[in-house]
C-alpha cells in the first residue's frame, strides 16, 4: 500500500460516516473495546473493568449523562465555548478546526465524535448529551471556569519561559500569581486534564510539567541547579497570560532583525522566515551552541559566503545573546550578565564578532566608514540604509 493510500485510510478512519442526529448507543457501538475503556477511565466510571463490550456500552449509556457535567470543574473557557457552540447547533459543528489531540480529548470522554455527514466533516454530540448540557446553568460554574482559564494560561506562560517546573514550584508560582488559597489538588487536577487538551504542555516523570519544545528536562534542571542562589526571572502576570496563549512567540528586536535579514537575503516568504527564526529560538532556549544553530539553519538555507557573513552574524549573535533560556531560569545571557548576584558558571555569552549595526559601521574589506547611502558590504546590492542598517 502506498503512503498516500495509507494516509487516506487513516484520515477516513478518523472521520467515519455517522448518522445525524447522533444516538449514543449507535456511536458507542462503532468504538472498539479499547476506546470504550478509555472513555470509562477518563470519566472515572468504576465497576466496569471486567465487562464485555455490550455490557460496557450499556454501562456508559447509563453513566455518561450523569458524570459528563462534572467535567466543568476542570475546563477552561475554550472548551466551554466549544461545547456551547455544538449544543446551540443541535449537536453538530460543521468543518471544525481543532488540533488532533483536541478531537481525541472529547472522543476519549464520550462527548464529541469526529464524523463525516453528507460528505462534510463534522463534530457530533450524542443527542442524550445535548439535552444534558442544555440543562446546565453555566453561570453557576462561571467562577470556576474563569479560575481554570487563568490557571491554565499562567501555567503555560510559566513553562514558555522556564521550560519545566516540578509540581512544588508550579504550585508556588500559581499561588503567588493568583492570590488565592486554592487547594493544591485543584491545580493538579486542572493542569493534568489540560495536558490532554493542549499539546504545548505535558507531564513527565510523574510530577514535572514540561513545555512542548524542551528536548531534555534533566538538562534544564541540571543547568538551573548550577545557580542555586539565582531566583527565577520575574515576569508580570500580564506577560505570563500573554505567553500562555496558543502559538505565542516573543518577537523582540533581535528576533525581528533576524527575520528581516532572512526576508531581505533569501527567497523565503514571511511565514517561512518567521518559522525559521522560531526554530533558531527554540534551539537557543534549549541551551544549544552557536554551531548547533548554524547546523540547524544549514538544513533549510545556504549559509552566507565570506562577504555576507558579517551582516549575518551581526543578526544571529544578538539573537543568541538576547534569547531567554530555560536552563538560565528564564534569563537571556544578556540579562544574566547584568545580574550582580549570579553564582555558578557564566552563561554562554557570545561576543559580537561583527561590527555593530548602529553607529559608525566599517567595511571589513576596505576599512572605510560606510555611509547611509553606500552599497551595503554584505553583498546584497542594496544601499546600507535599506539593508543591514535597518
Amino acid at each position: 500500500m502506498s503512503q498516500f493510500k495509507a494516509l487516506k485510510n487513516t484520515i477516513n478512519k478518523f472521520w467515519p460516516p455517522l448518522e445525524y442526529p447522533l444516538v449514543m448507543t449507535d456511536v458507542l457501538k462503532t468504538q472498539t473495546k479499547d476506546q470504550l475503556t478509555r472513555i470509562r477511565m477518563h470519566l472515572g466510571i468504576s465497576g466496569a473493568s471486567s465487562l464485555n463490550k455490550d455490557a460496557l456500552i450499556a454501562k456508559l449509556e447509563d453513566r455518561l449523562p450523569v458524570v459528563a457535567p462534572d467535567l466543568f470543574s476542570s475546563w477552561d473557557m475554550s472548551r466551554v465555548k466549544l461545547i456551547r457552540k455544538i449544543v446551540n447547533g443541535q449537536g453538530r459543528l460543521l468543518q471544525p478546526l481543532l488540533e488532533v489531540q483536541q478531537y481525541s480529548y472529547f472522543r476519549d470522554r464520550g462527548l464529541l465524535f469526529p464524523a463525516t455527514v453528507d460528505d462534510k466533516r463534522a463534530l457530533l454530540m450524542p443527542t442524550e448529551l445535548v439535552d444534558v448540557f442544555k440543562g446546565i446553568n453555566e453561570f453557576v460554574h462561571m467562577q470556576t471556569i474563569k479560575r481554570n482559564t487563568e490557571m491554565i494560561l499562567l501555567a503555560r506562560g510559566l513553562l514558555y519561559y522556564y521550560g519545566a517546573l516540578n509540581q512544588e514550584d508550579m504550585g508556588r508560582f500559581l499561588h503567588s500569581l493568583m492570590g488565592s488559597k486554592q487547594n493544591d489538588q485543584d491545580y493538579i487536577e486542572v493542569l493534568s486534564d489540560a495536558t490532554f487538551y493542549y499539546d504545548d504542555i505535558s507531564i513527565v516523570n510523574g510530577n514535572v510539567y514540561k513545555y512542548q519544545w524542551v528536548e531534555n528536562v534533566d538538562d534544564v534542571f541540571k543547568e538551573q541547579a548550577l545557580r542555586p542562589n539565582l531566583e527565577f526571572c520575574s515576569f508580570t502576570k500580564e506577560q505570563l497570560l500573554q505567553a500562555g496563549e496558543s502559538d505565542y512567540v516573543e518577537r523582540g528586536k533581535p528576533y525581528m532583525d533576524m527575520l528581516r535579514y532572512f526576508d531581505n537575503h533569501y527567497e523565503l516568504d514571511r511565514d517561512e522566515a518567521d518559522l525559521l527564526v522560531d526554530d533558531c529560538v527554540d534551539t537557543i532556549r534549549n541551551g544549544k551552541s552557536l554551531q548547533d544553530v548554524l547546523e540547524l539553519l544549514q538544513e533549510t538555507i545556504e549559509l552566507p559566503d565570506e562577504r555576507m557573513m558579517p551582516g549575518f552574524m551581526g543578526r544571529l549573535v544578538p539573537l543568541m545573546n538576547g534569547t531567554k533560556q530555560w536552563g538560565l531560569k528564564g534569563y537571556s545571557p544578556d540579562e544574566l550578565a547584568s545580574v550582580s548576584t549570579v553564582d555558578g558558571p557564566a552563561p554562554k555569552f557570545i561576543p559580537v564578532a561583527s561590527p555593530p549595526v548602529q553607529g559608525n559601521v566599517f567595511s571589513i574589506q576596505t576599512a572605510r566608514r560606510i555611509g547611509r547611502n553606500d552599497m551595503c558590504p554584505c553583498g546584497s546590492g542594496k544601499k546600507y540604509k535599506k539593508c543591514c542598517m535597518s
